[in-house]
C-alpha cells in the first residue's frame, strides 16, 4: 500500500515504539515521585507535633514514622567530640553541619547537628561561634536517623572535617541523629530547616509526559493521513 514510502513508515512506527512507552514510564515514575513527596510533606506536618520521649527509641534508631518528632534532652556537650561534616548546602550556600555528641543525665550518648556555617575556601566562617560549654544544658531538637555508609574518613581531611555522620557510631548508644531547634548560641550554627512543604514539579511534569505520549500518537496518526493522500493522489 506504501510501497513508495514504505521507510518512512517503518521509521515513524520505530520512533512512535520508542517516544510512546517512554512517556508512559516516565508519566508513571514522576507520579510516584509526586505520591513520594506528599507522604513526606503529611511526615512531617504531623510529626513535627508530636514529640517523642528518649525512652521511646530503640538503640537501633527511629521508627521511620518517627522521623522528625521534637525531643528535648538535658545533659551536656563533649567539645572534643565536635566535627565539621563537610559538603552540606543551605540555601545554595557551601558550608558544613556542626556534629557533636551530647551525653544525658540518663546516660546516653547522642549526636547531635548542632546547625549549619558557612564555608570559607576548605575552611569554616571565622565569624562563626563554634565553642560551646560542657555545663549540663537543655536543648531541643527534631530526631532523625543516623545516615551515611563511611565509620572513618580518609588521612588527608583537614582536622576536626568528616565524611560522614557515621563515623561517631561506634561512640553512641543510640543510631539516630538530633538536628538542634533551640538552646543554640546567637552567634552560633544555623538551625537546619524541616523539608520545605510543598508539592514540587512533580505532577506538572507528568502532564508533560502524558502531552507527549498524546503528541507522539496524533503526530504518527495525522503523518500516515499525509502519505495515504500522497499514496492516493500519485495513484490518480
Amino acid at each position: 500500500m506504501f510501497a513508495a514510502n514504505r521507510n518512512r513508515v517503518i521509521a515513524l512506527t520505530m520512533a512512535l515504539l520508542v517516544m510512546f512507552p517512554i512517556s508512559v514510564v516516565a508519566a508513571k515514575w514522576q507520579w510516584s515521585r509526586h505520591l513520594e513527596r506528599e507522604a513526606i510533606n503529611a511526615l512531617v506536618l504531623e510529626n513535627t507535633k508530636q514529640p517523642i520521649e528518649l525512652t521511646a527509641i530503640a538503640p537501633a534508631g527511629i521508627d521511620p514514622g518517627d522521623e522528625y518528632r521534637p525531643i528535648t534532652l538535658v545533659g551536656h556537650f563533649e567539645p572534643a567530640s565536635q566535627k565539621l561534616l563537610r559538603k552540606q548546602t543551605l540555601n545554595g550556600e557551601p558550608g558544613y553541619f556542626v556534629l557533636t555528641i551530647f551525653k544525658t543525665e540518663s546516660g546516653s550518648s547522642i549526636l547531635v547537628n548542632r546547625g549549619w556555617v558557612a564555608a570559607v575556601g576548605r575552611d569554616v566562617d571565622p565569624q562563626a561561634e563554634l565553642n560551646i560549654s560542657s555545663g549540663t544544658t537543655e536543648i531541643s531538637g527534631r530526631v532523625r536517623p543516623l545516615e551515611g555508609t563511611n565509620e572513618s574518613d580518609p588521612s588527608d581531611l583537614p582536622i576536626g572535617q568528616t565524611n560522614s555522620a557515621r563515623t561517631f557510631a561506634p561512640q553512641l548508644n543510640l543510631d539516630v541523629i538530633v538536628e538542634q531547634t533551640e538552646g543554640q548560641p546567637l552567634a552560633g550554627p544555623q538551625a537546619v530547616p524541616l523539608p520545605e512543604i510543598q508539592a514540587g514539579p512533580h505532577l506538572g511534569y507528568v502532564g508533560q509526559w502524558i502531552l507527549i505520549g498524546i503528541t507522539s500518537v496524533v503526530v504518527y496518526i495525522s503523518v500516515l493521513r499525509n502519505l495515504r493522500r500522497e499514496h492516493n493522489q500519485s495513484a490518480n
